[in-house]
């Protein structure tokens, strides 16, 4: 596309990184945000955290919000935070509310038809490998 990973976006998780000094977005994982937390609690030179696929709940991704959370409720965190989800469903209500009633924006998917096929019970005792 190009453009090289690490360029102007890179990625960081556990003992990997492909970043630059020209890296402008970078992909981290929960657990690269926790430490990053600890290292740099306010986050210094980092503009925005997206979370996305919030909905998939995890004790990484909980705390990593709780705790930016609770930096930008102390004003100690100048990065603008995004949740995003897909399924949000009520719960888009409940981080608004957390967030001071931040705004929610809603875009619809497409909708694609869908045909189920039932083809029977598999039987592994008749499954033979192939090749």
């Amino acid at each position: 596309w190009g453009e090289s990973i690490g360029e102007t976006i890179g990625y960081r998780i556990r003992h990997e990184a492909i970043v630059s000094n020209r890296t402008r977005i970078e992909v981290v994982t929960e657990g690269v945000l926790l430490r990053l937390l600890g290292q740099n609690p306010d986050l210094e030179g980092i503009g925005c955290i997206c979370f996305d696929e919030f909905h998939e709940r995890s004790i990484e991704s909980d705390l990593a919000f709780a705790l930016c959370l609770h930096l930008k409720r102390q004003r100690r965190l100048a990065a603008r935070l995004v949740i995003m989800s897909a399924t949000f469903g009520t719960l888009a209500e409940q981080v608004s509310g957390l967030l001071g009633n931040a705004r929610t924006i809603i875009s619809e998917g497409r909708c694609f038809p869908v045909q189920v096929l039932y083809t029977g019970a598999l039987r592994l005792t008749d499954w033979e490998p192939q090749g």
